[in-house]
């Protein structure tokens, strides 16, 4: 067997049959020299599936067919495309035979691990960009994927830590009795604990963990509390960008720090190493929820409507290309058919592409449309005021999430949909080839009758089922799908593994 670098979605071509009759004539079998499977040893654990492919030379390049077979099924099976499932903890192997000479295969051994996460029930989540924090049932953070700037709260920098690719535990403050919530920004992390309280530990290069000191060349691997404003008794709610963070406090006030351009105070003051209030407009109401990513924040006021400030990349905040926000500006709201404001009910995103839920199960988009990321079927540059997201009536969704450039939606049956960049895999649905203007279904693992949450990183995705187990699927190579792999793509969800 030729070995080359294996992914659990291995891009290759399986040479088909199809041979034309000619001038009556029977066609010739073609002469086989090798079956080669593309790819190496196959590690997976159970309820896990993984695409083989493999390429077939004979004399003269005519093409030929394989015929696919497991030495064990009850371990894992194979179907006539290469399709492997895991269903059993063990070893097999799975062969690919010329279908025209049964001397000439190839052979590739599968080991098949049990699903060891079981214990672990995870209640929240959140992706950043290259790693993943998840909160479980007993109020403890656990964090995973890159972490050379001190992102995953072990206390170690690399070299000693580097990048995980299975949940290590964020080291818990003496005065912390449980965490509620976590944010992963670019570099950074944030965790809100049961007393409204905010930590944060990882890259403080410009302020972004809120301490109250800038440092550039030394990262923060412990969480440490972040500065709490006067006047302000307890943080509801937490959101993290490229660089920067937001919270929201018991007033429904916004505060930000890091990036000088993300902080919303009215005018450029520069990075912020403690939390400064976003200057609201006058008169303006209290905001009820909060999202951050790249350089860009939004939040939700009392009434359903977003508010945005930042950078404006992609234009999301709707204002002249190029320019910043230095204060929430107004984000134009979807209207019904007789002219009234639809009010959203959760929003999320900020870095190119925006999501927003209303109360009706409709989803809507703005900002990036280069791989089809407003879900409304076209294909544009981008957009800057809200597209509702395609679907059929019947489908209601209950939560959304953005990626960069893909995004996720659940509906109210549990099922998962995805649209846009299909590259490295985040749309769960098994390919890497065709970009989705529309929602397609992301495929439940074996034994998973349905999701109840979702969560969008960069280039990778994340799925709660109903047992609390923790699902991923897409970009991993820095680990942050946490399977315990560092594959670069991953088309289909598998499971996130036991610490």
């Amino acid at each position: 067997m030729r070995t080359r670098p294996f992914s659990l979605v291995i891009v290759a071509t399986v040479a088909m049959l199809f041979l034309a009759a000619c001038g009556g004539e029977a066609p010739a079998t073609p002469s086989v020299v090798s079956v080669e499977i593309d790819g190496g040893p196959v590690s997976l654990v159970v309820g896990a599936q993984v695409q083989l492919t493999a390429t077939v030379t004979t004399l003269g390049g005519a093409s030929a067919a394989v015929v696919w077979a497991s030495d064990d099924d009850a371990i894992a099976g194979v179907d006539a495309s290469g399709l492997v499932v895991a269903t059993a903890a063990g070893a097999t192997t799975i062969r690919a035979t010329s279908a025209v000479d049964a001397n000439k295969g190839d052979a590739v051994s599968v080991t098949v691990e049990p699903v060891t996460s079981a214990g672990t029930r995870y209640v929240t989540m959140s992706a950043g960009n290259e790693h993943t924090l998840a909160i479980d049932e007993h109020g403890s953070a656990w964090a995973w994927g890159r972490g050379w700037n001190g992102q995953l709260g072990t206390g170690e920098l690399a070299p000693q830590l580097g990048d995980v690719n299975r949940p290590v535990k964020v080291v818990q403050p003496v005065e912390v009795d449980r965490f509620v919530a976590v944010a992963a920004g670019g570099y950074h992390s944030l965790a809100l604990d049961d007393t409204g309280r905010i930590w944060s530990w990882g890259n403080n290069a410009i302020g972004q963990l809120g301490i109250g000191v800038m440092t550039p060349s030394e990262p923060r691997p412990l969480p440490s509390m972040v500065a709490m404003p006067e006047g302000v008794t307890s943080f509801t709610a937490i959101a993290a960008g490229t660089n920067s963070s937001a919270a929201l406090d018991q007033a429904g006030r916004a505060w930000a720090w890091g990036d000088g351009e993300t902080v919303g105070q009215g005018s450029y003051l520069g990075d912020q190493p403690a939390p400064v209030l976003v200057a609201t407009p006058v008169g303006e109401p209290t905001f009820n929820a909060i999202t951050a990513r790249g350089g860009n924040t939004f939040a939700l006021d009392q009434n359903g409507r977003a508010w945005g400030w930042g950078r404006n990349s992609s234009d999301v905040l709707g204002i002249h290309p190029g320019s910043t926000a230095y204060t929430p500006v107004p984000i134009l709201m979807p209207v019904d058919d007789d002219g009234a404001v639809i009010p959203y009910a959760a929003i999320t995103g900020g870095g190119g592409l925006v999501l927003a839920l209303d109360g009706g199960g409709k989803a809507w988009a703005w900002g990036s449309n280069f791989y089809g990321e407003l879900g409304n079927g076209a294909m544009a540059t981008q957009s800057t005021v809200p597209v509702e997201v395609a679907k059929d009536p019947s489908v209601s969704f209950v939560a959304v999430a953005a990626g960069q450039h893909h995004a996720l939606a659940l509906d109210a049956e549990g099922r998962a949909w995805a649209w846009g960049l299909a590259t490295h895999g985040e749309l769960g649905n098994g390919d890497v080839d065709t970009n989705r203007l529309t929602p397609v279904l992301v495929t439940l693992p074996l034994g998973v009758p349905s999701f109840s949450g979702i969560a969008a990183g960069y280039h990778h995705s994340l799925a709660l089922d109903g047992d609390s187990a923790m699902w991923a699927w897409g970009r991993g190579e820095q680990g942050m799908r946490g399977d315990g792999t560092f594959e670069y793509t991953q088309a289909l969800p598998v499971p996130v593994v036991a610490p």
